[in-house]
This record gives C-alpha cells, structure tokens and sequence, in this order.
C-alpha cells in the first residue's frame, strides 16, 4: 500500500544489558524487524540506565536511525519507563515528530506495522495491536508451540499522534505519576488514551506483533523484586486515575482496556484464539 512519507515516527524503547544469552536474540529480532519494516521515515530513542553493551550493539544494526539517552535512577530502582518516554518526548519536541510509537525492545513487528500506523494516523488518536501472536523460543531461538490455554493479556506496543502525547496537560500527567520498573505503566497510557484522545483503535487485523512467552525468564527478574515493584506502581496508577476521574477497577482491567480500543477492528482477548498454526506465523514474522 502506498503511504506517503511524511510523518516522522519516533519510537522509544529501553533494553535488558547484551550479556551473551537467549534474551539479546529476542532483542535483535526486536531490531531486524524495525530494519525490515517497509515505512522508514522513524528515529529509535534509546533509554539507557546502567546498561554497557546496549548503544554499541544496537548503532551496529540501526547505526543513524539511533539516538541515545543516558538516564540516572536513584540506586534502588533499576528503569524508568516514564523516563523512556519522556525523553521521546523531548527529542520530538527538539528535532520535531507527527507520531510516537512506545514499546518493549523484545517483540518482534510485522514489517508493514509502522506503514499501517502511518495510514490510520489521525488528530490526537491512540492505538495498539492486540492479541499478540504469543509464542516461547528456547536458548537457541527456536521457536516452540504456544502453550495450550494461554492468552495474552498485555499491551506491549502503544502509538500516539505526537501531538497528543506532549501536550502540556499530558506531559504534566507524566512528569507528576512516575512508574519505575516493572508493572501497571501499560494501564497508565491506556488512561491517558482515554482521557486525552479522540480516537483509540487496534490495528492488529492490518499488522500484528510476537511477543515471547519466556521474557521475564531471561531477565532473572525475582517474583519478590515483580512483586514490590507492582505494588508500588499499582498505587501510582490509583492516584493517576483518581485524578484523571477514571474508575479505579476498570482501569487495572486488561479485558476492559481491550474493548476501548475499537476501529477499525477489534476482536476482544477474551475469546480469540488462532486457527492458525502459531510456530509457522511466528516463523514467518520472524524470518521478513
């Protein structure tokens, strides 16, 4: 399909550090899948905390299309993804952006997802692609058979017109609710989707997105260190909603949240399932 290439996308992430295991090829994929995708008028902005490997291994493959940002947290928190996106923010507001794509550094994207969010771009809309094709790859990167009976719940990539997303009203939402590692910050955007856009919508019948089951297995991530940090963002989200009027059990409801996203289709997570074979889609995203 044809897309003119006349909006500038900036696209925030942060990464786990590059240590030689089965979590850097989720992240490469991550990065292929962005060199592969067929709209490339995009800046990828890097948040780095403590990481060493991250800049050089990721300018090796994207090399201009990479900006870094290097971020100091107070000792007791390992990342920031209120920081990543601001500094998304910022670099837009320098360098100048129509459209603001924030997602994990370990999924992979059909190669026509950036076209796709270019085609639907509209004044002050918020979308997503959900179900992810949700897949498990072992420590060689083969990729397994999905798990019978598990679903995906969770909203890895999110996009923004620009403009919405820096607005002052909304960047003082941001700057005043700061999430710090892990738990309820996908909750959080979709509020401010809720709040502040015109349109939300879920483009996952256009371009879909593999998210791998096993990330958080690669990532060594205690269920003590899951928990507390939860616990802690989950009263930040609690008082981002009550200020924002938004209803405080509807807006840690992942089903909900789904059904907020609506054109140009929608199909709800809690009764879709893939007729498809899952390891052959999962392969095929993955191989272009």
């Amino acid at each position: 399909m044809d897309v003119r290439n006349d909006k500038k996308i900036i696209i925030t992430t942060t990464f786990r550090d590059f240590q030689g295991n089965v979590n850097d090829k989720m992240q490469m994929e991550f990065l292929k899948s962005l060199k592969r995708q067929t709209y490339q008028n995009y800046i990828l902005v890097v948040t780095i905390f403590k990481e060493t490997e991250v800049e050089k291994t990721v300018k090796g493959l994207l090399d201009k299309k990479t900006v870094f940002y290097h971020t100091i947290l107070d000792e007791k928190y390992r990342y920031s993804l209120s920081k990543v996106l601001l500094n998304g923010i910022h670099y837009g507001k320098e360098y100048g952006a129509d459209i603001l794509v924030d997602c994990s550094g370990d999924i992979v994207l059909q190669k026509n997802f950036l076209e796709t969010v270019v085609r639907y771009y509209s004044k002050s809309y918020a979308g997503i692609s959900h179900p992810n094709i949700f897949c498990e790859v072992n420590d060689s990167f083969d990729i397994l058979t999905k798990r019978v009976g598990r679903r995906n719940r969770g909203i890895d990539i999110r996009f923004f017109d620009f403009s919405l997303i820096s607005a002052p009203t909304t960047c003082k939402m941001l700057y005043r609710y700061v999430f710090y590692d892990w738990g309820c910050f996908e909750h959080f955007l979709a509020a401010i989707a809720m709040k502040y856009s015109k349109q939300m919508i879920n483009v996952f019948d256009d371009s879909k997105v593999i998210k791998f089951e096993n990330d958080r297995e690669a990532s060594n991530e205690s269920k003590r260190y899951l928990k507390k940090s939860h616990r802690r963002n989950s009263q930040v989200l609690i008082d981002a909603a009550r200020r924002m009027s938004i209803d405080r059990d509807k807006i840690f409801d992942l089903y909900y949240i789904h059904s907020k996203y609506r054109k140009p289709s929608y199909y709800s997570s809690r009764i879709y399932t893939f007729q498809k074979n899952i390891t052959e889609i999962a392969k095929r995203f993955i191989n272009g």
